[in-house]
């Protein structure tokens, strides 16, 4: 293909009116740094220091809002929690987010509060099992216990050593979910919340 510059039928010679652009090493390194972190460059340090596979890796950096959403979960749950963190987002999250068509950003589940959830199962308070309807409920509810906001009164109590007071924050959940919390699974999450 190039040697159709220097055919004499081509017709082709350059442009006199361009100047020449010369770059200097110090400003390139500046728009390097300036630069964010690229998703080949995020996806080796996913796979490197996180120990996740490639295919989850490129999953989680297909989209930097999700790639986001999953360094602050693992930012609050911690770095051990990398592997379940990208599970839970992988599988639940956005396939509930896929049914409902939402992004990762429309997510009712904040990262803090999966971590949060996910903490609980790290520690062996909540199966696996309980979890997924814990999730389902959070992400059917907005994240977080209306009842706390609902109830101020009842959590000052409940913070100021009152351990009964945490009784009639549960009976609200109850009565909102229409009976379908499990109420012990109910006491655990407030107290973990609250805590």
């Amino acid at each position: 293909m190039r040697s159709k510059e220097e055919a004499h039928d081509y017709r082709y010679f350059p442009d006199p009116d361009l100047v020449p652009v010369t770059l200097s090493e110090e400003f390139l390194n500046g728009i390097r740094k300036s630069l964010p972190e690229l998703p080949d460059k995020k996806k080796h340090r996913f796979v490197a220091d996180l120990k996740l596979t490639e295919y989850d890796a490129g999953v989680l950096v297909a989209e930097a809002a999700l790639a986001t959403y999953f360094e602050d979960s693992v930012k609050a749950a911690g770095p051990d929690t990398a592997k379940p963190v990208c599970n839970w987002i992988t599988n639940e999250l956005l396939g509930r987010l896929n049914a409902v068509n939402k992004t990762i950003t429309e997510s009712p589940v904040s990262p803090k509060q999966l971590a949060g959830l996910l903490a609980l199962v790290q520690k062996g308070t909540i199966s696996g099992k309980v979890a997924k309807d814990v999730f389902t409920e959070m992400f059917d509810n907005g994240g977080e216990a209306e009842a706390i906001a609902e109830m101020p009164k009842a959590v000052a109590e409940y913070k100021a050593g009152k351990e009964t007071a945490i009784g009639s924050l549960v009976g609200l959940i109850m009565k909102k979910s229409k009976g379908k919390a499990n109420p012990q699974l109910t006491r655990q999450f407030l107290a973990q919340k609250l805590s």
